[in-house]
């Protein structure tokens, strides 16, 4: 069994490749196979980024151009982040002129019932879905100005999170099919635990791969990609696999 982990290892978190010195010697004419054994990769990857952080909205006076800090958010936060901005931008009722809480004339909740979202606006608020970068999908919300006081549902279902299975890739393996093309996939999970918790991956049943034909290994590459083979950013969180290589 060979041990890696990114952080003695050239590359990012995501997508790095370990040297072995020396090299680890095969026969050329036998054949071996490989499995993951377990991994351990951080939920570290974020839902909001630089590419849908923006939001613009009308106080009834101005339009105010803002940028949520990226992260990863669920409606909640989002909401709580939005005031957060507003009162910094003092675009709130303050709690000791209105009573026990502050007042903010942009509401955003889930509704756990349709997962859709809902916005409520106050005192002619308005919010501009329809420039680039805002994440108008997470909510569920198209291109479009929501410019009317009470409360707007949004188009579709809330997408949190555009990834939905982590799929690890491995420079050993040779023969594995990702969509009817060959490739070097060794295993896919989906998350089954929240933002910041660590990812423990330990497959039931091991599947071995074939691996590509040489007489020496010299080094290994390991990428970690969503279902649509983008490599996910870990934010420089450790990933360390486990590997087991059999002669047949």
């Amino acid at each position: 069994m060979r041990k890696s982990h990114s952080k003695k290892a050239i590359g990012k978190d995501e997508n790095f490749t370990t040297y072995f010195n020396p090299p680890l010697l095969l026969d050329i004419i036998k054949i071996y196979k490989v499995a993951l054994i377990a991994a351990e990769i951080w939920y570290s990857w974020y839902n909001i980024t630089s590419k849908n952080n923006k939001f613009k909205y009308f106080n009834g006076k101005v339009w105010k151009n803002t940028i949520i800090p990226p992260g990863a958010y669920n409606v909640v936060d989002i909401q709580k982040a939005l005031q957060n901005i507003m009162k910094e931008n003092n675009d709130y009722i303050p709690a000791n002129t209105s009573g026990d809480e502050n007042l903010f004339h942009v509401n955003i909740s889930p509704n756990y019932n349709t997962f859709k979202s809902e916005i409520e606006l106050k005192n002619n608020y308005k919010l501009d879905f329809t420039i680039d970068n805002t994440f108008r999908d997470i909510l569920g919300f198209n291109s479009r100005i929501i410019s009317e006081n009470g409360k707007h549902h949004s188009d579709q279902i809330v997408n949190i999170t555009s990834i939905n299975t982590i799929e690890i890739h491995c420079s050993l393996v040779d023969g594995s099919y990702i969509n009817g093309k060959s490739g070097d996939l060794i295993h896919c999970t989906s998350p089954n635990v929240p933002p910041g918790s660590l990812l423990q991956v330990r497959p039931f049943q091991k599947m071995y791969n074939s691996m590509k034909v040489m007489s020496a290994i010299n080094s290994v590459t390991f990428k970690v990609t969503d279902q649509d083979g983008n490599l996910v950013d870990l934010n420089n969180e450790r990933v360390t696999y486990y590997l087991h290589i059999k002669e047949l």
